[in-house]
This record gives structure tokens, C-alpha cells and sequence, in this order.
């Protein structure tokens, strides 16, 4: 009989310290992934909707008014139970972790594409830089970028490391090289960056943006 007793009570002392093991696993994949989406994308008020059930999940916040509170009650204990209290919930989050910041995150790169002191639309390219030092073939995006505007776009680096990109802009004539690095922002501004990128490439460019300021 105390055998069993003891079973139960180191059964419910596990439990615990894995309920607050995910629990704070939880908070802090969810705070790292929300800063992550917040400094180096553009969608941050998509997930921050969602996750105040806001957009495609307001349906879920019209039913959450209409479940009795004991119905809650009882959704919440068996959530706690079932999943924060489980071996497999803490496996399930760390490999989550894992997969998210040293297999996305860590290879991924943010080119800040500021158009602020623009007046027109521009048609805006994205090449990478192949081996041989030229461009590829096909734009990795292609995309209109609006006056007066900002965006973030996310681009693909090494592991931990950088990566060269062309940029190709409608009426600019020059085509400057950009590094996008992982977990890091890029920001250019149009047309600025390209002056300066010209001014920093030298007389052995003979070309030069032509209509950047017009």
C-alpha cells in the first residue's frame, strides 16, 4: 500500500515539474517567435490578430462567449492534464524550438526595402549571386514597391552566414549588390542605397542610375 502511494506521489511530482517545464518552454518559444516575426518581417499584425483571435479565428472568440464558464473550467484542467503535463508536449516543444530557430530562423536573412523619398512605382527584381560572381538567371521575386512605402523582405542565407543579392530596378541603370545575413537586417533605401553603392563601386562602373530622383 505505501509502495503505491509512493508510485502516486512521485507520478504527481513529475507531472508538476513537467507542467511547469512546458509551461515555460511555451513562454519562451512564443516570446522569441513573436520577436523574431516582429523585427524581421511584415507580419506581426497578421499573427498578432490570430493570436487575439482576431481574423480567421473570430469565430472561435464568438463560441468562447457562449461556452458556460464550468465547460471552460474543465476544458482548461484537461488541457493542463493532457498535454502540459505530458512527457510528450515537452518533446514536441523542443523539437519545435529547435526546428524553428537553428532550421529556419538561422537561414534566413531580412533586406529592408525603405521607399520613403520615392515618387514613382517601381518594378523591383531580386537575383542572387551565382559562383562565377553573375547574377541568376530568374529573380527570386519580383515585385512592385509603392512611393512612400516600407517592407521586409525575407531571403534565403547560409547556415549562420551571408549571402550577395542583386537588386534590379526599374529605370535605375545601375544593378548594385546587396548581403543579406542571417538573423540581421539589411535596410535600403531608395535611392539613396543606390548612390552610394555606385559612389562606392568606382570609375569601373561606367553606368549610373539615371532616373533615381526623377
Amino acid at each position: 500500500m505505501r509502495m503505491v502511494q509512493s508510485l502516486c506521489e512521485k507520478e504527481g511530482s513529475t507531472k508538476t515539474v513537467l507542467y511547469f517545464v512546458n509551461l515555460f518552454a511555451s513562454v519562451v518559444l512564443g516570446v522569441t517567435v513573436s520577436a523574431w516575426v516582429l523585427f524581421f518581417t511584415d507580419l506581426f499584425p497578421v499573427v498578432g490578430g490570430l493570436l487575439g483571435l482576431g481574423g480567421l479565428f473570430a469565430w472561435i472568440a464568438f463560441l468562447s462567449h457562449i461556452v458556460s464558464d464550468e465547460r471552460k473550467k474543465q476544458l482548461q484542467q484537461g488541457f493542463d492534464q493532457q498535454v502540459l503535463s505530458r512527457l510528450w508536449y515537452t518533446l514536441v516543444i523542443f523539437a519545435l524550438g529547435i526546428g524553428l530557430w537553428l532550421g529556419i530562423a538561422e537561414t534566413r536573412g531580412t533586406m529592408k526595402l525603405e521607399a520613403i523619398a520615392e515618387t514613382k512605382i517601381r518594378s523591383v527584381k531580386i537575383y542572387t549571386v551565382e559562383a562565377s560572381g553573375a547574377g541568376s538567371q530568374l529573380p527570386i521575386e519580383d515585385f512592385l514597391l509603392l512611393p512612400g512605402t516600407e517592407m521586409k523582405l525575407i531571403v534565403p542565407t547560409p547556415w549562420f552566414g551571408c549571402r550577395e543579392y542583386l537588386i534590379s530596378v526599374e529605370n535605375y541603370q545601375l544593378t548594385p549588390r546587396f548581403k543579406a545575413c542571417a538573423l540581421a537586417t539589411t535596410t535600403i533605401d531608395f535611392p539613396n542605397s543606390f548612390f552610394q553603392e555606385s559612389a562606392a563601386m568606382g570609375p569601373a562602373v561606367d553606368t549610373i542610375i539615371s532616373e533615381a530622383a526623377s
